[in-house]
């Protein structure tokens, strides 16, 4: 039986698979020359002449990459600031309007307490039952300031 299985064609998971290149993986998207070359040249009957390339490239482009990596920080820096002010300017304003919202209201009620006791002072009495005692006058005021506050709102 093998030697039926001879005179066939040959199996293809018997046969191996033809040779592949190695796969080389570029570790940068542009091929970088060798760091600092130096070249050697012998002339006849002369002297030696030494090339030294790829140093002063090397050394400009990582001057330009840290230039870069400054102008970023800057301007990172430049819109963190402006971004700060605003926000504390913002807030700031908030605040302000808060404070001045309170001190309106604390004048508005000064204002209604003075009517009330202006209207208390010049209030003449028609009749003895007529009189406000001292101990009617802190219910009297606030009855007053009530309605001075409401006519106050009622404006706003």
């Amino acid at each position: 039986m093998m030697e039926a299985m001879d005179s066939r064609q040959p199996s293809l998971l018997e046969a191996s698979a033809p040779p592949r290149a190695a796969r080389v993986r570029p570790s940068r998207l542009l091929p970088r020359s060798p760091r600092g070359a130096v070249e050697i040249v012998r002339h006849a009957n002369g002297p030696l002449e030494v090339k030294v390339s790829g140093l002063v490239d090397s050394a400009e482009r990582r001057i330009r990459q840290w230039q870069g990596v400054a102008a970023m920080l800057f301007i990172v820096m430049v819109v963190g600031a402006a971004l700060a002010v605003v926000v504390v300017a913002l807030r700031w304003d908030y605040e302000r309007g808060r404070a001045v919202a309170v001190l309106r209201a604390d004048l508005d009620i000064a204002r209604a307490r003075e009517r009330c006791w202006e209207a208390l002072a010049l209030y003449t009495p028609r009749a003895v039952d007529d009189v406000i005692t001292p101990a009617r006058r802190d219910g009297w005021i606030a009855r007053c300031l009530t309605a001075e506050l409401g006519r106050v709102n009622a404006k706003k």
